[in-house]
């Protein structure tokens, strides 16, 4: 078998028949993750193609705006706000940006609302509590449809680790890049504490929807092979590292059947992001989740 990072042939078992105790979703085969003897990336194994992945994916899927779940929809709010004034900071206003995967589309409406005009979603599975209609942005749900444009920012908002067709979609990107342009890659980190606390618990192995798992030396590979180079490398203020595989656990010990999170998880991931904020500054790069900027190879 062979890494999608990168590339090398050598892998050993990491975690033998996970578990999905989100939404209870199973593939029809025994798989496993593997883990690169080159790069120490993780990634399932068979490896699953597009449409099997398409199968497995539930209408309920990561469903932030449930008003049982205390804080979390409020939560996810502000995050996205801040997110948005930091990336206005630092990109300007006058620049195009495609949100690749931009799921119910919130980030893009926080970035309407801070200024900015030309903004692209693209998102194949379009979900029925979006904020889609008459937000600011133009959504694209095929990749067709936004061949012709190009782009100063793509930002892949944990997407990349649920690709099947990892270095066909990141060549595309490249692609659609403008003179300059970067790819915003946020993405959990195998290489980190929260992975080695817990285990085949981590919240950020989310089987059977990620499909590899990039250390820096898995994307700075990769990066390589789409013609591309990692410019920047950081830890992120996530805290799924902590609060993913504490209900994890949770959900296993009390044999919970519910579906997505429990309605604890809000104060779950209020009290992992004060740990993940003192793991970012004592260790930022880490952290369970890392942000990478991508740009065109020299």
């Amino acid at each position: 078998m062979i890494c999608p990072a990168c590339h090398s042939n050598s892998s050993s078992l990491e975690v033998k028949n996970p578990k999905d105790v989100e939404y209870f979703s199973e593939r029809k085969v025994d798989s496993s993750f593997m883990k690169c003897n080159r790069c120490a990336s993780l990634f399932q194994h068979p490896w699953p193609s597009a449409e099997e992945l398409g199968t497995l994916y539930p209408e309920d899927y990561q469903n932030y705006t449930r008003k049982d779940i205390a804080l979390l929809s409020r939560f996810v709010d502000m995050q996205n706000r801040a997110v948005a004034r930091n990336f206005v900071k630092t990109f300007g206003q006058n620049i195009s940006v495609l949100d690749f995967g931009c799921g119910d589309g919130r980030f893009l409406q926080s970035l309407h609302e801070e200024g900015l005009k030309d903004l692209v979603g693209y998102e194949p599975h379009m979900r029925g509590d979006g904020v889609y209609s008459n937000a600011g942005y133009v959504l694209a749900t095929d990749l067709p449809a936004i061949q012709d444009k190009s782009f100063d920012i793509i930002r892949m908002n944990h997407v990349i680790e649920h690709l099947s067709s990892v270095d066909d979609t990141m060549r595309s990107l490249a692609n659609l890049l403008a003179p300059g342009g970067k790819i915003l890659v946020q993405t959990p980190n195998p290489d980190t504490l929260t992975r080695k606390i817990f285990k085949k618990f981590w919240g950020a192995l989310h089987y059977p929807y990620h499909t590899v798992l990039f250390t820096p030396e898995g994307m700075k590979a990769g990066a390589a092979r789409w013609s591309l180079r990692v410019s920047s490398v950081q830890g992120s203020a996530m805290p799924t590292g902590w609060s993913m595989s504490l209900e994890n656990i949770l959900k296993t010990a009390t044999k919970s059947k519910r579906r997505g999170r429990l309605p604890i998880y809000g104060f779950l991931a209020m009290g992992g992001m004060a740990i993940n904020i003192m793991e970012k500054a004592l260790v930022p790069k880490r952290t369970a989740i890392l942000d990478y900027v991508l740009e065109a190879g020299q």
